[in-house]
């Protein structure tokens, strides 16, 4: 989903916080709303385990001629190959079963929402061939901390009417790696609904977990919670009734802090571009999570088949890595939705 997804794990909050939740929460069977006495607000989210500081992990980008492409370093070792190609600032990378969408501004490469540098308006963007760049582990750029605090300032000023929580496909609703991937349409259809977009990069079940119970959705009563998460656990050694239970867990613990607030939840969205193994555990995800559905206060929707053709393959022109949607992608999403959004708010 993210270039760290073959490098390294997700780090934020996953070995600290996230393993204090998901015991508590998951690998016990419960899963029932977070217990009030439960409240770990004193776990560091973010920095190495135990909330020490830790080294800034760097990879090296060799670029060819050809669109042959070397990547060493890091959790990436002595490295590992693939390909490019690029199209002004835009870089799409391949390794292995994986894509990713880059920007290059001519000297800087960046996959990440917290280290983007905007260089709109430059036409000048010298190739990539023959060059050997280094990025930072994304990781270590310290985005998450800041975005949840200004999560926590956003609610408290009230007006919320909506939320939409989840993970960077969430989050790239308003930014995405190039800027305007989903915003006008986020404008359209979300924009004079007071609503707020709690989508951050890399977060999976258990860091969404650690957000609810720190104060995210405190002091507010919005009429609707739409709720996608779930993708970024299934590259984790988890069972598909583990990620299932830690789906129902964000919603019952959405219940328990805003009793009066209806939900939607939404299916994992497919991802790669042919049916196989991956979709196949997705889907069966979604079935065991559909179940906190009640048909009154949380309704359950799947519309992944919306991105699909009708052979079960995948456009890149709808996901241009198999996971983030473009701008189509997001059109697609806003108007599959858009009745039952409004619906259960009371339009």
């Amino acid at each position: 989903m993210r270039v760290d997804e073959i490098f390294h794990s997700i780090r934020i909050i996953r070995r600290v916080a996230a393993i204090v939740l998901w015991g508590f929460l998951v690998t016990n069977g419960h899963a029932n709303a977070a217990d009030p006495q439960i409240n770990p607000a004193e776990v560091p989210v973010s920095g190495g385990a135990n909330g020490e500081p830790r080294e800034v992990e760097e990879n090296t980008w060799i670029f060819g001629e050809n669109g042959a492409l070397h990547v060493s370093g890091g959790e990436a070792g002595d490295g590992t190959d693939g390909e490019y190609k690029q199209e002004g600032e835009k870089v799409s990378i391949k390794v292995g079963d994986d894509r990713f969408i880059a920007r290059y501004d001519g000297e800087k490469l960046t996959f990440q929402i917290g280290e983007r540098s905007n260089s709109e308006g430059d036409t000048d963007i010298h190739s990539l061939a023959s060059k050997t760049l280094t990025t930072e582990d994304w990781e270590s750029q310290d985005w998450w901390t800041p975005r949840h605090d200004s999560i926590l300032k956003r609610v408290s000023e009230g007006n919320v009417d909506l939320v939409f929580l989840g993970d960077s496909i969430t989050h790239h609703w308003t930014e995405g790696f190039f800027v305007g991937t989903g915003q006008e349409i986020w404008k359209q259809y979300y924009g004079h609904r007071n609503a707020v977009n709690m989508g951050f990069a890399g977060d999976d079940t258990r860091n969404v977990l650690w957000r609810l119970i720190n104060g995210e959705v405190d002091g507010i009563s919005p009429k609707l919670v739409v709720v996608m998460i779930g993708t970024n656990n299934t590259g984790d050694p988890q069972t598909i009734e583990n990620i299932g239970d830690g789906v129902i867990a964000i919603v019952n613990t959405l219940r328990q802090k805003l009793p009066q607030t209806k939900v939607l939840l939404l299916g994992i969205f497919p991802r790669a571009e042919n049916p196989g193994p991956l979709r196949d555990k997705i889907a069966k995800i979604n079935q065991h999570a559909s179940k906190v559905a009640d048909g009154e206060m949380v309704h359950y929707l799947d519309i992944g088949a919306k991105f699909l053709n009708p052979d079960g393959t995948m456009s890149p022109d709808i996901m241009p890595d198999y996971v983030h949607p473009s701008e189509k992608g997001y059109q697609i999403w806003a108007e599959a939705i858009e009745p039952k959004v409004s619906e259960l708010m009371g339009e």
